[in-house]
């Protein structure tokens, strides 16, 4: 890596020019260890700002455990023998060694790298951990793009996939992701690295101005750096979280502005042409997933929405076969209106009454949805890739209206009839009746259209099933379609996901009562809409040996406070983790608290800081 070099020399200039200076002892020494020293996986500053920040942060650190004073002789002596030559060498990656081209590096191989090669590894790690379903080609693509300029790199990720550009040094997210990118970079100490992340990326503005210029450091600005590294971070107030990406911004297009200059100008783009985005598999996967994440936020407004008496008798069995989250409303409405829409067409044979959503049938109802939705658009626009179907859905939170509307402002010409789009997501999506939605939602699409000026309520939208849609006979129903053998396993299943739901149920109430405790509010369960029984304490090792018991279960809930208006006041989604055996309840204590609603498109990383304040 050429900035590395660039570092180098930089380091060079300072000691040549203040040999005679106070703090060229310090200089002296950043270049007889830099081998060590140099980790530029810190995303406060720009690659080289980087590389200067953590050799001072990593000289400053007091060691470990002191030295005896034969070896501080002997590497004194040994000092005389490092020259620039050999220093260069072991920094500057050898492209003939293949190893530095494998995308997954043992740790073995990793303490036989370069600074560079590590520096890339940290990095990558850096992008992975931070973003959710963030592959290791598609980090190193946005790296390249950002000129390895950690910071610009994620603002373009931000950018991409429709997040706010906020970010904080201190938060448990990023704390996190530092750790874990020093520790794969082989850092000799990650405790010094994510310290003095931590205590410059509070002190951003005053940092970024000292190692801004191109001209040489003064000694006095190595002092200066190394006292901010020395004091603890600052708490960085919630309105000054977008200052780091704004710093990103002025220096990416900086660097466009050189780039410009220097290459050679790119060629007229054609006026009133649609812009067609042809992303990798990686890059696209990763977008189907973040849509998801968004769907799922969506499905739970709308069980939040429902009343409870309704959605355990009725709701949740009509919801995962029909609840679909396209139509002519907005996403939630759309949830709202095919369920009980559904419920009226296709009439349970008996009411079978459940306080918990079967997990992975939510999940593929959510994965229809997301296939539904991608469909109608790319029906309604040919000349729509499936990447830019994926980057309007995640800009407009998969609200179908408000994608068309940028679609059509980006050059695309809508095609066919509304009808038409919604007939291709419901064959893709599986609906299990797609004639009679045609028929009766289809058919009504405009008037539904026009509820969406007012806010739409659970009652309005079930008077509006009543009173409008036409009521279909079900094309097909469960009991012509299976056969006797299939028809056998039923009675089975409903009891074993009646004793599932009946332990679960269980724990859920004795952990939500704990919580109502210790807040001095009643709370009382919505219904269940997520369980992963798999989670466990220790290593894989040790799991293989008991046999794959899990210690733990992990829970997603909907609960009202009691007494609360319920006009006014809606569920509020928790999260709780509890003994997976009733005898272990007392070694291990459960865990709840409500869960932010940023939380659920940012993955778990996000809820670190409420875990370590519980």
């Amino acid at each position: 890596m050429d900035v590395v070099l660039f570092a180098l020399l930089l380091f060079m200039l300072i000691n040549a020019s203040s040999m005679f200076e106070f703090h060229m002892l310090v200089v002296t020494v950043v270049m007889l260890n830099i081998l060590k020293l140099i980790m530029e996986i810190v995303p406060n500053y720009s690659t080289v700002s980087n590389i200067i920040a953590n050799t001072v942060a990593y000289y400053s650190a007091p060691p470990k455990t002191p030295r005896p004073e034969k070896e501080e002789e002997e590497e004194e002596n040994d000092g005389d023998d490092e020259t620039r030559c050999s220093i260069l060498s072991k920094i500057q990656t050898n492209a003939f060694d293949r190893r530095v081209y494998n995308m997954f590096l043992s740790p073995k191989d990793m303490n036989g790298m370069t600074i560079a090669r590590r520096s890339l590894q940290g990095l990558v790690c850096f992008l992975t951990f931070h973003f959710r379903y963030f592959s290791y080609t598609e980090a190193i693509r946005y790296l390249r793009l950002a000129g390895a300029d950690l910071l610009v790199a994620m603002r373009l990720i931000k950018l991409d996939h429709c997040k706010s550009l906020d970010f904080n040094f201190t938060s448990s997210t990023a704390r996190v992701a530092i750790y874990c990118a020093a520790m794969s970079a082989a850092h000799p100490r990650p405790a010094v690295l994510l310290r003095a992340a931590s205590s410059l990326g509070s002190r951003m503005v005053k940092v970024n101005s000292l190692l801004s210029g191109d001209q040489c450091l003064p000694p006095a600005s190595i002092k200066r750096l190394t006292k901010w590294l020395g004091q603890d971070a600052k708490t960085l107030k919630e309105k000054l979280t977008w200052l780091p990406m704004s710093l990103a911004e002025s220096r990416h297009q900086g660097r466009q502005e050189k780039k410009r200059k220097r290459d050679v100008p790119p060629r007229p783009v054609q006026r009133n042409a649609p812009q067609r985005k042809q992303g990798t598999f990686a890059y696209t996967q990763s977008l189907k997933l973040l849509l998801l994440g968004k769907i799922h936020a969506l499905y739970l407004e709308a069980l939040a929405l429902m009343p409870g008496d309704a959605l355990r008798k009725r709701h949740h069995g009509n919801l995962i076969k029909g609840g679909y989250c396209y139509g002519p409303m907005d996403p939630v409405s759309n949830i709202i209106i095919n369920t009980v829409w559904y419920g009226a067409t296709h009439p349970m044979p008996q009411e079978f009454d459940s306080s918990m959503v079967c997990t992975r049938l939510l999940d593929r109802v959510e994965c229809c949805s997301l296939y539904g939705l991608v469909a109608f658009l790319r029906a309604s626009y040919p000349t729509l890739t499936e990447t830019d179907a994926l980057l309007h859905l995640l800009e407009s939170n998969a609200d179908v209206g408000k994608s068309m509307s940028q679609i059509e402002q980006d050059g695309h010409a809508f095609s066919g009839t509304y009808l038409d789009g919604l007939k291709e997501a419901a064959v893709h999506s599986w609906h299990p009746d797609p004639d009679a939605l045609l028929s009766s939602i289809g058919a009504h699409s405009t008037d539904l259209s026009l509820m969406c000026a007012s806010p739409v309520t659970y009652s309005t939208l079930e008077r509006l099933v009543s009173s409008r849609l036409p009521k279909s006979s079900p094309s097909n129903s469960s009991s012509k379609i299976l056969n006797e053998n299939q028809k056998m396993l039923i009675p089975a299943a409903k009891e074993k996901f009646k004793a599932d739901q009946g332990f679960f149920v269980r724990k859920v109430n004795a952990v939500l009562n704990k919580f109502s405790q210790q807040k001095g509010v009643d709370y009382e369960l919505h219904i269940i809409c997520g369980v992963n029984t798999e989670v466990t304490e220790r290593s894989s090792v040790d799991l293989f040996k008991r046999n794959f018991q899990y210690e733990y279960f992990h829970v997603n809930f909907l609960a009202t406070a009691k007494g609360s208006n319920d006009a006014g006041t809606a569920p509020e989604l928790f999260f709780a983790e509890c003994s997976n055996n009733d005898e272990d309840d007392e070694k291990r204590p459960s865990l709840c608290f409500p869960v932010k609603s940023s939380w659920i498109d940012e993955g778990m990383l996000s809820a670190l800081d409420s875990l370590c304040t519980h």
